[in-house]
Order: C-alpha cells, then sequence, then structure tokens
C-alpha cells in the first residue's frame, strides 16, 4: 500500500489500494509506454519487469529529486518476497473478504525498487502488477496484467514530489515527516490530485516482529493522509531497515478496511 491515491485507494482488494486501471495509449512520466499482450508479460515477468521498470523510464530530474530525499538503503541483496495474508472489509460488510497475494522487491539503489506483486486464486493465476517504486510507498509507475484482459492497464502514479528528507536511522518515538504528492495519470501532465501524508514514529523494534525471518531493525509509523479532492484515510507501515523498504500492516478509510499480515518472507 504505502502512501494512498484518493480516488482508488477503496476499490482495490490488494494492499496496494491503488487499483484503478486506465486502457491502454498511456505512459508514464514523460515516456510513451504502450500496452503489453497480458500472455506476454505473464510470459516471462522477469524479463519483463527488468526491461520496462528501470529508471531510465523515468525524467532524469525527477529521479534526482528522489535521491536528494536521503533515505538511500542498503542493496546487499538480490530479492525479498513477502507471502502476505490480506484481509479488506468494505464499510456495511459483515465479514472480512481474504486474499493472498505475494510481492517481491529488487532493490535498484538510493531507494528504488522494482516490485512485482501477485494474486491467485485456486492456484490459478488473477492479476500480476508490475511497479518502479521509491520505498515502497510512492508509485512512479504501474501496470497490471490481469488474465482477464488482453492487454496490460497503467495505474495512476506519483508524478511529483515537492522536496523532503528522510532519515531512518534518526526516527524515534514521536518523530514526525511529511510528504506532498501528485497523483496523475501516466501521460497527464497537470492538474494533479494532491494528498499530504504525514507519519509519526510509534515504536523501533525488531523486525522479526512483523515475521520472525525478517532480519534487522524495523519502525513503526503511524500515517494520516488528506487529500485536496476530499477525503482522509489512516494507515500504519514498518520501515525494515535492513532492506531500506517500507510495507502497509494496516489501512482505514470512509469506505474500507484492510490489513496485511506477513504469512512468510523469502531472502535471496
Amino acid at each position: 500500500m504505502g502512501f494512498p491515491n484518493k480516488k482508488t485507494a477503496h476499490t482495490t482488494a490488494s494492499m496496494s489500494l491503488k487499483v484503478v486501471s486506465i486502457a491502454a495509449v498511456l505512459s508514464l512520466v514523460g515516456c510513451g509506454t504502450p500496452p503489453t499482450d497480458v500472455k506476454e508479460a505473464n510470459a516471462n515477468p522477469d524479463a519483463f519487469l527488468a526491461k520496462n521498470y528501470t529508471l531510465q523510464a523515468l525524467r532524469p530530474a525527477y529521479v534526482e529529486t528522489l535521491k536528494a530525499v536521503g533515505a538511500s538503503g542498503p542493496t546487499n541483496f538480490k530479492e525479498i518476497t513477502f507471502k502476505f495474508d490480506h484481509r479488506y472489509r468494505s464499510i456495511g460488510a459483515t465479514e472480512d473478504s481474504v486474499t493472498a497475494p505475494q510481492a517481491t522487491y529488487r532493490p535498484l539503489g538510493n531507494g528504488f525498487f522494482q516490485h512485482v506483486r501477485t494474486l491467485e486464486n485456486n492456484g490459478f493465476l488473477v492479476n500480476r502488477s508490475f511497479e518502479l517504486t521509491f520505498l515502497g510507498v510512492l508509485s512512479l509507475k504501474k501496470e497490471n496484467a490481469n488474465t482477464g484482459s488482453k492487454v496490460t492497464t497503467f495505474d495512476s502514479v506519483v508524478k511529483e514530489v515537492k522536496p523532503f528528507k528522510l532519515d531512518p536511522a534518526k526516527l524515534i518515538p514521536g518523530s514526525k515527516f511529511s510528504v506532498d504528492y501528485g497523483n496523475a495519470f501516466p501521460l497527464q501532465e497537470f492538474n494533479f490530485r494532491w494528498s499530504k501524508v504525514t507519519c509519526t514514529t510509534e515504536k523501533l523494534g525488531a523486525a522479526s516482529e512483523v515475521h520472525p525471518k525478517i532480519r534487522g531493525n524495523a519502525v513503526w509509523l503511524a500515517c494520516n493522509a488528506t487529500h485536496e479532492s476530499g477525503g482522509e484515510s489512516k494507515f500504519t507501515n514498518v520501515y525494515l531497515a535492513q532492506y531500506g523498504l517500507i510495507i502497509a500492516t494496516k489501512y482505514a478509510d470512509s469506505r474500507l478496511t484492510a490489513a496485511d499480515t506477513v504469512a512468510d518472507f523469502i531472502e535471496r
């Protein structure tokens, strides 16, 4: 999940909570990228990710703005994979809906990650999303290969971020940081939907509290988001210091509550 997109946050069944897609012909931050045949994207997802989700897909100045945040994180691992127990409930529903997505992150350095999230049902692939993300919370390019569609579709992404600093080593209980960011669909270059997220450090602890296999320390963050289009949301994020990545564990807005529990963790 990370930092939510107000317009699309309540519609998703995965913790990214930003999954309203637009049809074809779209691109990302400044570069035209056509959609891909879903079967082709899913046939070799590793190759598809490596080819299409690099920093070259972003404007150089935008990359430099994010590098200047200062939360570079370690890169001494090839990839990490989380298997989640994801539960969500629309307001008014009497029971949770449950899915078991799997999320893999590969570090590119300076806080950037390639991210693949896979959802299956009864052993059959339902959707595979490909994403270029900053710290795991700002979606910079995202594309869905849903098996019910012929071609991939692109999500709205963070097109602009106001400069901010984040030194995870200095986070202590009670400390705060804020991020202002503008969301838009890939070809859109104006009239962004702006949001502001403020996170307060709740506690420091061992990352093994999230799952016994996760190494290093962790920082729990209580976050509140406001959106210029109206509405608010609240969520809990956990910064995993060993990997320089933030994952979400809880989310709530006026239409939905959701929670992710790490059922398994694999480091390569």
